[in-house]
């Protein structure tokens, strides 16, 4: 669950379109959820802003397809990265909408609710100034 969709459920809470009882059904989600074969940091969108990461890198299609289903289920989208041809396949059977770049070897399903952009001040420092 992104932060926005947390900010949202308790306006609705504090405007009374929400019950209490509700929205804690919503929040109690447990932070990771233990598949068998991969543990997923189902709060790193709430913490980081968007959802875990799959490093596809040496599981089978139908791991990263499930790692990856488990992720969409709760909205927020997902990328994997390093999936090979045979993965990408699979996850664009799965989700017709999904983003592939054979290139970079990543898929990428947008999640409902578009991340927040905002602006941020970065500074570069080279070597010798």
């Amino acid at each position: 669950m992104r932060r926005e969709r947390v900010r949202t459920l308790l306006a609705d809470v504090a405007e009374g379109r929400v019950p209490i009882e509700q929205a804690l059904t919503q929040l109690d989600a447990a932070p990771t959820e233990e598949i068998g074969y991969a543990t997923i940091d189902q709060h790193r969108a709430l913490r980081q802003g968007f959802p875990e990461v799959v490093f596809g890198e040496g599981k089978l299609p139908e791991q990263v397809v499930g790692i990856a289903e488990r992720l969409a289920a709760h909205g927020d989208g997902f990328l994997v990265t390093r999936a090979d041809a045979a993965t990408r396949v699979a996850l664009k059977a799965r989700w017709s909408e999904l983003e592939v770049n054979d290139v970079a070897r990543t898929a990428l399903l947008r999640g409902a609710t578009p991340i927040a952009r905002g602006t941020r001040t970065v500074a570069v420092v080279t070597a010798g100034t």
